[in-house]
């Protein structure tokens, strides 16, 4: 949605030490093409290293292996259909968790996952951005090009700025 979710991520998560902290994208987010196979990239070019995963259950994340973490975070959550459950656990270990994503899809349904996850979450903070018409405060996005094929029913409808616009309420409607 262009409201900084990643931004916001880079920072907080610069603020551990390297060898204490555990960067996770989902693999299909190719977005910024070869260079973001290996990193979580911000719209402004800033970039986190990070560990490229289709599914949660491939890292095998358990307290012996991941003693020395102390943040796990997750660009793009709403992309693991159990982000809810896993970073929960993560939690319950003593893994301070950080998760950017959104909670509903282009049709305005919610992400069930996303919402699982807010109900189990410590603290939640809604980003916004400005209206691509009118300068408002935004929080809806527009898909501006055609929707992809949609296969096995799971919608994953990645893209930039050439594929999305963020809209206010009433600009959107």
């Amino acid at each position: 949605m262009f409201a900084g979710k990643t931004l916001k991520l880079h920072d907080l998560y610069n603020d551990v030490p390297e060898h204490q902290r555990l960067m996770i994208k989902h693999s299909d987010d190719n977005r910024f093409g070869k260079i973001g196979n290996d990193f979580v990239v911000c719209h402004n070019g800033k970039k986190i290293p990070a560990i490229a995963v289709s599914s949660l259950e491939e890292l095998k994340i358990t307290p012996e292996r991941y003693a020395n973490l102390k943040l796990i975070a997750v660009d793009e959550g709403h992309f693991f259909v159990d982000i809810d459950k896993h970073a929960t656990q993560w939690a319950l270990h003593g893994k301070q968790v950080l998760v950017t994503g959104v909670c509903r899809d282009l049709f305005f349904a919610p992400i069930l996952s996303m919402s699982r996850l807010m109900a189990q979450a410590d603290n939640i903070t809604f980003l916004t951005t400005v209206c691509g018409l009118c300068k408002g405060v935004a929080g809806f996005n527009y898909r501006r090009t055609p929707l992809p094929q949609i296969s096995n029913f799971v919608l994953k409808f990645m893209g930039g700025a050439d594929d999305y616009i963020s809209l206010c309420r009433t600009c959107y409607y």
